[in-house]
């Protein structure tokens, strides 16, 4: 084939690959899009845009449409979707919340345990229903990550069992297994999760609680945990972890992280959503800078942290 050839078609599967990601993006962002007015009524409620307007701020905004609604399709198992991404941030399990964010700012706490006097994952498992569109929605968003990663990181070669920490419906360990078909995978959530987990060859579900201890494996997984707790309970989960891996193992993290810098790219404002959202949710949860994860690891005993490739809005990283 002629060498122009070659780099047309590269450049144009490049190209294709940048589409897909923005679009995904785009569609994330629009599954969550209550967080911005939810938390914008109380920007205005506490005076802050007057606060800003005083100072000559100014903010201009546009708004395009996308080739996105393949997104939200019905989920097929190798697809993903996030039509529950959508579905469960309009729930009024979760909407309900936003209206007590502002009493949370100058009170304290956390809009969720103000309202059902428990936090987001103990909630969980008193509400079947909710629980449901909670693993479903990760399920949709898991499988659409997995494929991203799973095309570019070979970090699972080498590897004889992987645990997968909150690892839900074991959609992750699945992906991993049928590309690395001899990894055993460990699939460790709250019980009540496990319980309802279906199974695939390859993979054991074991229920039991993160901030206790962890099974032992190769390497740990984990995927939008961290940024459901506080510092401190940051390091308890990465002491466990650090305790229960062998000589040269190894942990994957996938979480957000945040810009040091203010920016406005599609993954600079995915994170920040998150972020705002995490504050409604979750006590101490939030998105954070790359030196916040590597003082994370280091204060646990773990010597380095390795970036290793973005995918979509989220970073891989292994310590």
């Amino acid at each position: 084939m002629d060498p122009k050839q070659n780099n047309t078609k590269a450049t144009m599967e490049l190209q294709q690959q940048q589409e897909e990601e923005e679009a995904c993006l785009c569609a994330m962002q629009l599954a969550s899009s209550s967080v911005l007015p939810m938390v914008l009524r109380s920007v205005i409620e506490l005076g802050i845009l007057d606060i800003i307007a005083k100072a000559d701020g100014r903010v201009e905004r546009l708004y395009g449409q996308a080739p996105i609604c393949k997104l939200f399709l019905k989920n097929e198992e190798d697809m993903g979707s996030l039509d529950k991404l959508m579905l469960m941030h309009q729930d009024k399990v979760l909407v309900n919340g936003w209206f007590y964010l502002k009493d949370v700012i100058l009170e304290g706490g956390i809009p969720f345990h103000k309202i059902y006097g428990m936090s987001a994952f103990d909630y969980q498992a008193v509400d079947p229903r909710y629980n449901m569109l909670f693993n479903e929605t990760m399920k949709g968003q898991t499988t659409i990550t997995m494929k991203k990663l799973l095309q570019t990181y070979e970090g699972f070669e080498s590897l004889n069992s992987v645990v997968d920490v909150g690892g839900g419906f074991a959609i992750a360990l699945r992906m991993i297994n049928s590309m690395y078909p001899s990894i055993r995978g460990i699939n460790f959530d709250l019980p009540y999760v496990t319980v309802e987990a279906p199974s695939y060859p390859g993979v054991e579900h074991v229920g039991g609680n993160m901030f206790e201890s962890i099974p032992k494996g190769d390497a740990i997984f984990m995927k939008l945990i961290l940024h459901d707790s506080s510092d401190e309970h940051c390091l308890k989960i990465l002491k466990n972890y650090y305790e229960s891996l062998p000589d040269g193992g190894k942990v994957i993290i996938v979480e957000a992280v945040l810009s040091e810098d203010a920016e406005t790219s599609g993954v600079a404002r995915a994170g920040y959503q998150i972020d705002n959202f995490m504050m409604m949710v979750n006590p101490g949860g939030k998105e954070r800078i790359e030196k916040d994860f590597e003082n994370l690891a280091k204060e646990t005993g773990f010597h380095s942290l390795e970036v290793i490739f973005h995918v979509i809005n989220l970073c891989v990283k292994s310590i």
